[in-house]
């Protein structure tokens, strides 16, 4: 598994429908530094991106008003160096979320061991 520093600097935004998930993930997060904003729709998605330079995005598939996936091209776009996770319990998008540019597949439900494995120092 590829692994991501994550420190004090570090710029986290969260895509996620699952409020629940987002506020989880991002209080988990925060606690290794990192600034973590959330967002529960795509639309102000890539306003965000421009606006907050995240180092990482975690994007889900199925979102109230579009699919992640057609959003990845986007986001690299803004910055090819960020490192998107995409989440999702559709495991069959994991080739094709790859193939658009993510740079990890998470299988939801997200497994926070899998999260501090992908963040600890090496």
């Amino acid at each position: 598994m590829k692994k991501i520093l994550i420190q004090n600097d570090t710029r986290v935004l969260i895509i996620d429908d699952e409020e629940e998930l987002c506020i989880l993930l991002k209080a988990f997060i925060s606690k290794k530094g990192a600034k973590v904003e959330y967002l529960l729709k795509l639309k102000d998605c890539l306003d965000k991106i421009s606006t907050l330079k995240p180092n990482i995005v975690f994007l889900d598939n199925n979102l109230p008003d579009g699919i992640g996936l057609d959003f990845i091209e986007r986001i690299k776009a803004i910055d090819k160096g960020i490192f998107l996770i995409m989440i999702s319990a559709m495991t069959h998008l994991q080739e094709k979320a790859l193939t658009n540019g993510a740079d990890l597949f998470m299988e939801k439900p997200i497994s926070f061991r899998a999260i501090n494995e992908l963040t600890a120092a090496s």
